[in-house]
């Protein structure tokens, strides 16, 4: 079987992360994988020795910049692999995959799949969701919720398989060495779906009860101005700390007491999927799509509705509190690893992208 992995970009996301892992995975296991891009930029992971790389620097030295060009280039490259299955990401590289089975290469299969929240694509974006969603062989959604937002056709051709703790730096942590800090850790870009506002208000009288406490929160966006005001109003300088971007993040974050997302969607949240594999006791809202899918409320985390800055001091200052809540929840969360492993979710992928082609023999 000859599965080509089609991307715009690999750059830094969790998108891109998931494609490279995947492929690697796929590789690895006997099936020609091909990992295609659109972009001329080299990735921002490292592509496994095994996968055939191709991507505009590699192939070509003139560019291929607009919409004639990147299809010339794409049936150049899908003509000489012959594919039996290509999967996307991304519904605008679906239609250019699309167009590649309608006039090049009708026995072809195409997988897509949603990598965000549905209902927070709206015009002519959610209309072209809709058509190329409805034009493929098969379809992957991340949770239950996004596939009841898409159409029966859609949903009675598809399958939902949660992400893989992928991220490699997790490999590098022993948590049995950690030495645990009195902080309160969030990862996420500074933007207005995170709902950083809320987290720091929501910080607030936690911080100024227990002054051994600090909220450290990794990423970068929009709001960094916004937030330092707020924290400054809230009089919490050097109590909430904003370090930016930080490519070993996982690995500071692994030292923290408690997790916490305060976002208003999300899709699959990558960040919640690996505080939760290292054992740190989360809070999440219960927001639209994923949180609801990895957290048993009370078990292996908290649930907090969205923007209620009352019920996420309420589950912190219990957590702090309780040690022995701490552990318990510690203890189920990196149950976690057993479900949502590499192996076991990448192997949902291959036996899918099997049942797809037709049972054709790896």
């Amino acid at each position: 079987m000859k599965v080509i992995i089609f991307m715009g970009s690999l750059t830094m996301g969790g998108a891109e992360r998931v494609a490279i892992t995947l492929a690697s995975y796929l590789a690895n296991n006997n099936v020609c994988t091909y990992l295609v891009s659109f972009d001329k930029n080299e990735p921002s992971y490292k592509i496994d020795k095994n996968v055939n790389f191709i991507n505009y620097q590699n192939s070509h030295s003139n560019k291929y910049d607009g919409i004639k060009r990147r299809i010339k280039f794409m049936c150049e490259e899908f003509d000489k692999i012959n594919p039996d299955l290509i999967f996307t990401m991304f519904y605008d590289i679906n239609l250019y995959a699309l167009i590649y089975k309608k006039f090049h290469n009708k026995k072809v299969k195409i997988v897509s799949s949603e990598r965000c929240n549905p209902n927070q694509i709206k015009g002519m974006k959610r209309i072209l969701m809709s058509i190329s969603s409805k034009m493929c062989d098969g379809f992957i959604f991340q949770t239950e919720r996004a596939k009841k937002t898409y159409s029966k056709k859609v949903q009675m051709n598809s399958v939902v398989i949660h992400n893989a703790i992928s991220n490699p730096k997790l490999k590098e942590i022993n948590v049995n060495e950690i030495k645990k800090e009195k902080t309160i850790v969030s990862m996420g870009r500074l933007e207005e779906q995170k709902a950083h506002d809320i987290m720091i208000q929501a910080c607030k009288p936690i911080l100024d009860k227990h002054s051994d406490y600090k909220l450290i929160i990794y990423g970068e966006g929009s709001k960094r101005k916004y937030l330092e005001d707020l924290i400054k109003y809230l009089e919490l300088t050097n109590k909430v700390v904003l370090p930016g971007n930080d490519e070993n993040a996982i690995k500071k974050v692994a030292t923290a007491q408690i997790f916490l997302l305060t976002s208003r969607y999300e899709g699959m949240p990558n960040a919640l999927l690996e505080a939760m594999s290292l054992g740190i006791p989360s809070i999440s809202t219960d927001c639209d799509m994923g949180p609801a899918e990895l957290i048993e409320n009370g078990k292996n985390g908290f649930l907090v509705p969205v923007d209620d800055v009352e019920a996420i001091s309420e589950k912190l200052e219990l957590l702090i509190s309780d040690e022995n809540l701490r552990k318990n929840i510690s203890l189920n969360s990196t149950k976690i690893n057993d479900t949502h492993s590499v192996n076991i979710i990448y192997d949902k992928y291959l036996n899918y992208f099997k049942k797809i082609v037709g049972g054709k023999n790896v």
